[in-house]
């Protein structure tokens, strides 16, 4: 069995991972996807909100610039550029702010 153990290079798709657009509010760039995790960075346009999701999986995030809200099983957190930040499985959203 291979494991994937080095990152892909950068592809860049919308909430529903399809080719992301210069409308979409958010863009995803999924680095490593794991049966049980994936990590990526996340780019989210000013005020852009993603909505209630459910995670089947953790996610691993890098925030590359501003500052996102997320929301985890009804908890709030804010986090900044620079700072990585995990979703277990559950329900959360994301939303920015500049």
């Amino acid at each position: 069995m291979f494991l994937e153990v080095v990152a892909k290079p950068d592809t860049w798709c919308n909430s529903d991972l399809q080719p992301v657009s210069k409308t979409d509010p958010l863009a995803v760039c999924l680095k490593l996807k794991q049966p049980g995790f994936c990590t990526g960075d996340l780019h989210m346009r000013p005020l852009a909100e993603k909505v209630s999701e459910l995670a089947v999986q953790t996610l691993i995030f890098s925030v590359i610039h501003g500052k996102i809200c997320f929301t985890l099983n009804g908890i709030s957190t804010i986090v900044d550029s620079g700072v990585d930040f995990f979703i277990p499985r559950g329900n959360y959203q994301c939303q920015s702010f500049n």
